[in-house]
C-alpha cells in the first residue's frame, strides 16, 4: 500500500513540476514579446497568446492607441510580425493589433 501511495505522490510532484515549468516558459514568452515591442516602437505593449496542443493559434499585442498614433498600421504590423518571428517556432493562425482607449 505504501509503495502505491509513494507512486501516486511522484507522479503528482512530476506534473506540479511540469505544470510549473510550462507557466515560467509562458511567463519568458509574453516577457521576450513585450521587450521586442518596447524595443521597436518605445511603448508598454500588453501580450496574448492561445495554444491549441502543439499549434499556436493567435498572438495579440494590446497598446494604447494615444501612443502609437503616430505610426502607421504598416509598421504595427511589421513589428508585431518581427516579434512573433523572433519569439515562436511556429507561425500563429492570426496576429491580432489592438488599439486601446478609455471613453471621455
Amino acid at each position: 500500500m505504501s509503495k502505491i501511495l509513494l507512486g501516486i505522490f511522484l507522479s503528482i510532484t512530476l506534473l506540479a513540476c511540469d505544470t510549473v515549468e510550462g507557466m515560467r516558459d509562458l511567463v519568458d514568452t509574453q516577457v521576450q514579446l513585450r521587450g521586442i515591442m518596447q524595443e521597436e516602437l518605445g511603448i508598454e505593449t500588453l501580450v496574448g497568446f492561445n495554444y491549441d496542443g502543439e499549434t499556436l493559434l493567435d498572438v495579440t499585442f494590446s497598446m494604447n492607441a494615444g501612443e502609437v498614433a503616430d505610426k502607421s498600421v504598416t509598421e504595427l504590423e511589421r513589428v508585431a510580425r518581427s516579434a512573433v518571428k523572433r519569439t515562436f517556432d511556429s507561425k500563429p493562425r492570426a496576429i491580432y493589433i489592438q488599439l486601446v482607449t478609455t471613453a471621455e
